[in-house]
């Protein structure tokens, strides 16, 4: 089952629609050869389930309505036996009823599941990662870029003074101070780029396929609008930031994340207030 779970989620929704439309119509002509005595309602239920699972509500219920009416002509071809003509379409309507009530049922569970498991990504603060998923997905990159030799740069950012905000104006403020740095910082990476907090006033950023040169050019592009941003909020606040570019994958995430957090420790030591580039 995980294979073709892996399989599904793979393929586009043009292509599970289209393969949920196929089955329905595999299965209204078994159906219509088997003739009436063999109920094939579980077996028109699977293209419905798969459909709103897979793809959205709109194609469930789709391939909901292109079931029943499958299944109603397959019994109709096929000389399926009513005291009156309409009591075919009177259980043409009622499956009708059922299969689009299972494919909003389906649906309605699925994105529970995705909102679930988005929330369970995100730190609820700030909604950057978490820890938990920043590493996942650092590690998915590391392998990456392992296999394809390629770079990728990673930066840890520290707010300098960031317990004198939480001193001074309380811990509103101070975690009004957080959001604003995330929403700057992700104002000015690309989509390919990911943020992540790592706990506290501390972040790391992921910047994939990216070299030493184009890494420091992010970053510090980031640094000036985070100090434009503060200044314009009156934050009494700097930033410490440590810019790590890979040029060959370190053996572990915890590898990479050291590399990284020490040069930015190393520029708090300094005096804080600033970049610290390197390449490994």
């Amino acid at each position: 089952m995980s294979l073709i779970d892996e399989y599904l989620r793979g393929r586009s929704k043009a292509f599970v629609t289209a393969l949920g439309i196929l089955t329905v119509f595999l299965v209204g002509i078994i159906d219509y050869f088997t003739g009436p005595e063999i109920s094939f309602s579980i077996f028109y239920l699977l293209p419905i389930f798969v459909a709103a699972w897979y793809t959205r509500r709109t194609s469930g219920i789709g391939i909901a309505l292109l079931s029943a009416i499958t299944w109603l002509a397959a019994e109709m071809l096929g000389g399926q036996p009513y005291s009156n003509s309409l009591i075919g379409y009177w259980n043409g309507l009622s499956r009708l009823g059922i299969f689009v009530v299972v494919a909003l049922l389906v649906s309605k569970v699925r994105q529970t599941l995705e909102d679930e498991k988005e929330l369970a990504r995100k730190d609820g603060l700030t909604n950057a990662a978490n820890v938990r998923y920043f590493y996942e997905i650092l590690e998915a990159e590391r392998r990456r870029a392992a296999r394809y030799n390629r770079p990728f740069t990673v930066a840890c950012l520290d707010i300098d003074h960031f317990k004198s905000v939480n001193d001074r104006h309380g811990h509103r403020a101070g975690d009004e101070l957080l959001q604003t740095v995330v929403n700057t910082i992700r104002g000015n990476i690309r989509a390919s780029d990911f943020l992540g907090r790592l706990g506290g006033d501390e972040f790391a950023l992921l910047l994939p396929e990216t070299d030493a040169g184009s890494g420091r050019g992010v970053v510090q592009k980031v640094r000036d609008s985070l100090m434009e941003t503060m200044q314009k909020m009156e934050y009494p606040v700097t930033f410490s930031i440590g810019v790590m570019t890979f040029a060959k994958s370190p053996p572990s995430v915890n590898d990479i994340l050291h590399e990284t957090d020490r040069l930015m420790y190393s520029v708090k030591a300094g005096g804080k207030d600033g970049i610290r580039h390197a390449v490994l």
